[in-house]
């Protein structure tokens, strides 16, 4: 009986990893008015990756945990768990499990068009 059940046991702990991601967002940015958005909680540790660009001008793209409900153009260090600037580029951060995380981006210094895709596949 059991060696019937192994091979059903199996199948159901494959699909027991995190939850996919793969969400894309475009903004269009000003100075002084970051946007993001807070992908779902997870409840294994995952590693968040955010792709971005920006059509004319730098930005910080930054990754925050247990977000405030108010975004900031600048977020508190103590809760940044990583951040890139420039026209484009890719940030990674290691997300621990059950932790609600923002991915954002502010600190445009001019009229942008910023598109990031945040995944958690590896």
């Amino acid at each position: 009986m059991l060696a019937r059940l192994a091979p059903l046991v199996l199948v159901l702990l494959a699909g027991c990893g995190p939850a996919k991601l793969n969400e894309s967002r475009t903004y269009s940015m000003v100075p002084g008015t970051p946007q993001g958005f807070d992908p779902p909680v997870i409840g294994t540790a995952q590693t968040l990756t955010v792709e971005f660009t920006s059509s004319a001008a730098d930005v910080t793209v930054y990754v925050v945990k247990d977000p405030p409900p108010e975004m900031d153009d600048t977020p508190a260090a103590k809760d940044v768990l990583a951040t890139g600037t420039g026209k484009g580029g890719t940030v990674t951060a290691a997300v621990p499990a059950k932790t609600a995380v923002r991915v954002m981006v502010g600190g445009a210094k001019g009229k942008t068009d910023v598109v990031l895709k945040v995944t958690n596949a590896k």
